[in-house]
């Protein structure tokens, strides 16, 4: 066990003296962090710090709460190989809404019969069963934002104060819209848990002792109805909670995000500030355009340091490029890039960002990326699906099969298995070799049976193989996300369509994973998917007033969102604009200003 006064972060690794004073933090803090800061190194050094000085005793656990998919299992991933492997079973990392779910799962009779859904109920993620619950109470819900906006109405009070419509509305989604079958949002599972919560204090008791410590990641997306779950659960209490986000790319407000959660979590958890300024992500030319828009923007958590100096120095890419038609612009992307692949970059060294409507987009540079042999696709299809728990154990123990010497596979499995395993916390080398003995018998079984595929109900039967050498209620116990069979079916069921789809384009199994997983294909994806993400170059396409209209009515998310899109950058980034896009005109009057950020800047190349 470390001692607290000679702790040092893992790895050799330097922090500025701010990210130290939030390390060793135990009070309740809000640290302040700017792009490339290093917010997950610190939540991650901040594990470590908890568990090896054993600040964090066990059987007390971690609790990463973060409200995108990606951002938690990357900090799971980065905690794992920052704590030592017999402790990273007290840690967990899940986003709000899979925290919520595990909650209704395992307390779902803690519930009273008129709010209690059904064992086997489903996710409603495309919002088509509300439409129909409130179609059959009189209310006819014409487009997505009238959808979003009903979804939000039936969630923002207290199930004890609905209006009739709107318990209409629930009953139906709970009882009546599928022979007795329930069907949720996942906004509506947040507020049956607060209901669930509310009327159970037994269960908040449990949830305050077992987790100690809690992290919250991105905590300027956290919206109204995820404060109100949190605060239920650890407000006034002796846990320790650390928040970390940056208002600066604060774009979330569509989806309900909190309008001052840094203040009121401030105020109402006593919690101290830290504030990281280090950009050690992106290349000196992008942290002088990003400092550019921040003082546009009048941010304070940006602030000049020594790197960026009256001189700058790089060879970077930085510039915004103008067409006078969309061919044109597509091909001047694929030609950049191919040069860029000449001089040695990788595919997953690029991403197209958008403002919306990538579909559109992909549609326009598809076929000059097809005939210059450059894979690209639509990546909100498969992010969130590649960063589920069952994906990554499933895909992994493909390409273990497959190859045996996979290093990175093998690990992931043992891992896997070790955290199924009794003897987690202690070494066996009796156990560890039957654990590997078995485990290489069983990768042999599916590698000659993978081979025999030639249905997608074939794969279903496979991966349903693989669920049973790991055993369900091992998976359940650890992922509590998976609590609800139907959720999990669901899941195994869209990832095995979408390797059978890759299966049938390359004939080659390990070929068929690494394409689903990305490799060989440069993604493009709205800037809120890219959120949490970096690349080495970044294209954003269409800095324009169609993209952008939302400038008008607000200009500080907007604005957000353009600080979001640049910092996503690490070496190069390339704006563009078209004034003809697939026949229509587009102009830059509205968001002008921003080009002129750029020119004050002093960094952009306009071409």
């Amino acid at each position: 066990m470390a001692q607290k006064n000679k702790w040092q972060p893992t790895d050799g690794l330097n922090f500025e003296q701010g990210a130290l004073d939030a390390i060793k933090d135990m009070t309740n803090s809000l640290v302040k962090a700017g792009p490339g800061a290093g917010k997950t190194e610190l939540l991650a050094q901040k594990a470590n710090y908890l568990l090896t000085t054993n600040l964090c005793p066990s059987p007390q656990k971690i609790l990463a709460i973060s409200f995108k998919k990606d951002a938690a299992v990357n900090l799971a991933e980065r905690v794992s190989k920052r704590v030592p492997e017999n402790k990273f079973s007290q840690f967990y990392s899940v986003t709000f809404d899979a925290f919520a779910k595990g909650l209704l799962d395992r307390f779902l009779y803690g519930l009273p019969d008129v709010w209690r859904p059904s064992d086997d109920y489903d996710m409603d993620v495309s919002l088509n069963r509300l439409t129909q619950a409130c179609q059959e109470n009189g209310v006819y819900l014409g487009n997505n934002t009238a959808r979003s906006r009903a979804e939000g109405q039936l969630v923002e009070s207290s199930l004890n104060d609905l209006s009739d419509i709107n318990f209409n509305i629930w009953q139906t989604m709970l009882h009546e819209i599928d022979m007795g079958k329930s069907h949720l949002t996942f906004k509506m599972i947040t507020r049956l848990v607060i209901f669930l919560l509310e009327n159970n204090p037994n269960i908040v008791d449990s949830i305050r002792k077992t987790y100690k410590l809690v992290f919250l990641d991105e905590f300027q997306d956290t919206t109204l109805l995820q404060y109100e779950l949190f605060s239920l659960c650890f407000k006034e209490t002796e846990n320790i909670i650390t928040a970390v986000g940056d208002d600066r790319q604060k774009i979330m407000s569509w989806a309900g995000a909190h309008p001052n959660a840094f203040f009121t979590f401030k105020n109402e958890f006593k919690a101290n500030q830290h504030a990281l300024y280090i950009n050690r992500r992106s290349d000196v030319k992008i942290q002088r355009l990003l400092q550019e828009l921040n003082e546009y923007a009048q941010g304070d958590l940006l602030r000049e340091t020594d790197i960026l100096t009256e001189e700058v120095n790089s060879k970077s890419i930085v510039q915004v490029k103008t067409f006078c038609s969309s061919d044109e612009e597509s091909r001047d992307i694929v030609e950049m890039i191919q040069r860029f692949l000449i001089d040695g970059k990788n595919m997953d060294e690029f991403c197209i960002l958008v403002k919306q409507l990538p579909d559109t987009y992909l549609n326009q540079l598809k076929q000059l990326f097809n005939q210059a042999g450059i894979n690209i696709r639509n990546e909100a299809y498969f992010q969130d699906l590649l960063k589920e728990n069952i994906t990554i154990l499933i895909l992994n123990t493909l390409k273990a099969a497959i190859d045996m010497s996979d290093p990175d596979a093998w690990i992931t499995v043992l891992k896997f298995l070790h955290a199924f395993s009794d003897s987690k916390n202690h070494f066996d080398p009796k156990k560890e070799e039957d654990i590997i003995t078995r485990t290489k018998g069983f990768l042999k079984h599916i590698f000659i049976e993978l081979n025999t595929v030639t249905t997608i109900d074939e794969l279903f039967d496979l991966f349903q193989d693989i669920i049973i050498f790991y055993k369900i209620d091992n998976i359940r116990a650890q992922f509590v996300e998976y609590s609800n069979l139907g959720y999990l079916e669901s899941l195994v069921q869209d990832l095995c369509d979408s390797l059978y789809l890759y299966f049938e384009k390359t004939g080659d199994w390990m070929e068929a994973v690494l394409y689903l997983k990305g490799k060989n294909c440069i993604p493009i994806m709205t800037i809120h998917k890219s959120k949490g993400l970096e690349f080495d170059t970044v294209f954003l396409v269409g800095l324009d007033d169609e993209s952008f209209w939302s400038f008008k009515g607000s200009p500080e998310e907007t604005t957000a969102t353009l600080f979001v899109a640049i910092s996503r950058a690490k070496k190069n980034f390339i704006a563009t604009f078209t004034s003809n896009r697939l026949g229509k005109q587009c102009e830059r009057q509205l968001i002008s200003a921003y080009y002129d950020v750029f020119r004050q800047s002093g960094v952009v190349e306009f071409l």
